[in-house]
């Protein structure tokens, strides 16, 4: 067996590991927190009136608060949970994948120009369709999101120079800086409500999703010009 191989037979069962830790604390600290819950709205209840106005808004704040850590934890449970209990493969048709998820992004956001591109035939591939449609999802919204241009530009495509599918948009782009950090789970590059108000689990999902599949996710980027997502599933193939 040679040392790569147990190299990353030793970074897999550290993944699984890390995922076990993560999903027990994020499970173990929804009590807790709903706990917290409970009795700030018990204590707005009973204690309103002998509160003066910042009190009153601090007090607002402790359920505004708990609430968006209850939906962290709810993204890590999530996370930890991809792939498990086991992926159900099957052939995928890329191209009607890419397709949906494009309909559903208009679905998503009726207000913006989209102008979607999608290639008329992408390679095949084998995979779970259900991780497959939700990275395909992942990031389309992204590309939608953080894009400020009036015509927000998405093409859905295959480089076969990088034997990879491609994800473009013509969004804010991101720094080399940015490029280091992009992907860690709870990441984001701007102020929480500036371009969106998610919690920065949508590229960390769909490069795990990737590496569910032997495949992997990467990404190239210039400020002011838009991000190209790469990625590469174990089990593609040609189209036929």
């Amino acid at each position: 067996m040679g040392s790569q191989h147990i190299a990353a037979q030793k970074l897999q069962a550290l993944e699984k590991e890390l995922e076990s830790f993560a999903y027990s604390v994020a499970h173990d600290l929804h009590a807790p927190l709903r706990a917290i819950l409970h009795f700030s709205k018990m204590l707005e209840r009973r204690a309103h009136d002998k509160l003066d106005t910042r009190e009153q808004e601090l007090l607002r704040q402790i359920p505004e608060l708990a609430g968006k850590a209850q939906g962290m934890l709810d993204a890590l449970l999530a996370y930890s949970r991809l792939g498990q209990p086991e992926l159900h493969v099957e052939p995928l048709d890329m191209t009607e994948l890419a397709r949906s998820a494009g309909t559903r992004l208009q679905e998503q956001f009726p207000q913006a120009n989209l102008a979607l591109d999608i290639a008329a035939q992408l390679p095949a591939a084998s995979g779970d369709k259900g991780l497959i449609t939700r990275l395909l999802d992942e990031l389309m919204t992204n590309a939608v999101q953080f894009n400020d241009q009036d015509t927000r530009k998405i093409t859905v495509s295959f480089d076969q120079d990088e034997d990879a599918y491609c994800v473009d948009d013509n969004g804010i782009g991101m720094s080399p800086s940015g490029l280091e950090r992009a992907g860690a789970v709870f990441c984001r590059l701007h102020a929480q409500g500036v371009y969106g108000d998610g919690l920065g689990m949508g590229l960390s999902m769909a490069s795990k999703i990737a590496r569910l599949h032997h495949g992997r996710l990467w990404l190239r980027s210039i400020p002011d010009q838009g991000t190209r997502v790469y990625f590469q599933l174990g089990a593609q193939h040609e189209t036929q």
